[in-house]
């Protein structure tokens, strides 16, 4: 049986710490807050979920940039 990393190097370790894993905190994190952030109206939070499922590295960039401060529509 072969092990599954038996093959990864040097430069895949570097890759995966430094690169794929904050992405991929980053988009987690920007879902989890779009979802349970109070300040966004129920339409533009699913819009914000929407958007940073759809892009995300652009997405998250976005949401951390503009949506995550929204203040609540008062009508």
């Amino acid at each position: 049986m072969i092990p599954l990393f038996s093959n990864i190097g040097l430069q895949e370790i570097v890759l995966l710490l430094f690169f794929i894993l904050p992405t991929l905190v980053v988009y987690f994190y920007c879902l989890f807050h779009a979802a349970i952030n109070r300040n966004i109206p129920g339409w533009h939070r699913l819009l914000w979920f929407f958007v940073i499922l759809s892009l995300p590295l652009l997405g998250s960039i976005a949401y951390w940039m503009i949506g995550r401060k929204a203040t609540k529509v008062v009508a």
